[in-house]
């Protein structure tokens, strides 16, 4: 089990490192549940950087496979619980309430309901939904009418 530092041990990576002392991440399996998409979120981590890290981490999930998968085995499968139809409603339609000036893509969609539910579930309610207009197979926008 390899340290955080040991692998990102260029000066480059030194937000990532702060960033991963605050959320108490020290080993590379606890990076197994860092949320890669949202580091360029971070006021001192670029696009470009948050991309190397995630790759960094993929390149040493693949070499180190057996780490990862001993840690899987003691976790257990545990994923999120899935969204009853009103719920993926409800939270759509507040997504698409605060995305209301631009369209929004089916992918973002699923993302904002934090993968708690398939695309064709949310490609369904929002083209079912009266506060919502279908652009084209993937791609809608808030009408906010009900």
């Amino acid at each position: 089990m390899s340290d955080i530092k040991d692998i990102y041990n260029k000066d480059i990576y030194t937000p990532f490192l702060s960033y991963c002392e605050k959320s108490r991440y020290k080993t590379m399996q606890d990076l197994a549940k860092c949320p890669f998409h949202l580091l360029s979120q971070q006021p001192d981590i670029s696009p470009l950087l948050s991309s190397r890290i995630r790759t960094v981490f993929n390149t040493y999930l693949k070499a180190n496979p057996s780490e990862f998968s001993a840690a899987k085995a003691r976790m257990g499968t545990k994923t999120a619980p899935a969204m009853s139809d009103v719920q993926l409603q409800i939270a759509l339609e507040q997504y698409f309430q605060e995305n209301a000036k631009r369209i929004v893509v089916a992918a973002e969609a699923v993302k904002a309901v934090n993968g708690r539910a398939k695309r064709a579930d949310v490609v369904r309610i929002l083209e079912q939904a009266s506060w919502c207009q279908t652009v084209d197979k993937g791609t809608f926008y808030y009408t906010g009418l009900k």
